[in-house]
């Protein structure tokens, strides 16, 4: 559970905080950032969220019960993928955080963030829906990294993990004969 941070005033943040929350917060960090959250055993651990612009993202417009919202309302709406994002970082893994893109908690990382891996840097959490629409986080589309490059460039360096194996069974449908037809 993320601890409560206390805003100056009701909504009301310096300018240099509200920069920050007109996109995600949370994006890239470096391994040596403070964790909010209980590291994987796996030891594959994504970028931590900033619970306090969560928190004051989701301040801006309060919702009731956030975890009723679509998930495309949750990608057009910040103030609600917020909100959703703390209801979910209270119920889920430790090792999961918020999707950038609509606040499902997960332990999936954005594709175009896996070179990153090899600079010491943590990747972003984006959730496997997203992912199947082939969004990027935040970081990497300023950076104008695309799904699609990302993915090229992945199947390049690793091509075991996209090739199949064919056995030597075949399945053919044969349609049943036609009873009508004999009946008469």
């Amino acid at each position: 559970m993320i601890p409560a941070v206390p805003l100056a005033g009701k909504g009301s943040a310096p300018p240099a905080a509200l920069h920050r929350l007109r996109r995600p917060a949370y994006t890239m960090h470096t391994a040596a950032s403070s964790l909010a959250r209980t590291p994987p055993a796996c030891g594959l651990m994504l970028a931590p969220v900033d619970g306090a612009a969560l928190r004051h993202l989701a301040a801006l417009r309060p919702t009731a019960r956030p975890h009723l919202a679509s998930r495309s309302e949750r990608l057009k709406d910040p103030h609600l993928r917020a909100a959703f994002a703390i209801w979910g970082l209270e119920r889920a893994p430790a090792h999961t955080q918020p999707c950038q893109r609509c606040g499902l908690c997960t332990a999936s990382w954005c594709e175009a963030c896996d070179p990153a891996l090899a600079h010491g840097l943590l990747p972003t959490a984006i959730c496997t829906a997203c992912d199947a629409d082939k969004l990027v986080c935040a970081g990497c589309d300023d950076k104008g990294a695309t799904w699609d490059a990302a993915r090229a460039a992945y199947r390049r360096l690793h091509p075991e993990e996209f090739t199949a194996e064919a056995s030597g069974f075949r399945v053919t449908a044969v349609a049943a004969p036609d009873d009508s037809a004999a009946a008469h």
